[in-house]
């Protein structure tokens, strides 16, 4: 991977884990949307993602989410491959393995074809 490319995941994954506070609430009835997590400070794992997939949108990443009963994953798609940005670090992440344990995309990528 490009050094450039290692140098602006590193910024925008601090960026973005910066305009999250707190721990996000479990997932409720009724999603959370990345305002309330940015503006009312009320987000959920729904509202956390969002607001993490939009920074990583805003850089020119690609992206998607990926949630479950208690979860939403925000992947990042770096040369073809699939990564989890989870607690700060980048993770390759399973797609088929989510889906097929539970997971299922909340969100499709913000670029290309669905997943």
């Amino acid at each position: 991977m490009p050094r450039e490319t290692i140098i602006k995941l590193s910024i925008t994954g601090q960026i973005a884990t910066s305009l999250i506070s707190g721990e996000p609430k479990p997932r409720t009835d009724t999603p959370k949307s990345a305002y309330d997590t940015l503006v009312n400070k009320s987000g959920d794992y729904d509202g956390d993602a969002l607001a993490i997939s939009a920074v990583f949108d805003a850089m020119g990443f690609n992206t998607a989410i990926i949630a479950g009963k208690n979860y939403a994953d925000v992947i990042i798609q770096i040369d073809d491959k699939w990564w989890g940005y989870v607690s700060g670090t980048y993770v390759e992440y399973d797609i088929d393995y989510m889906i097929s344990n539970g997971g299922r995309v909340a969100y499709q990528p913000t670029y290309g074809p669905s997943i």
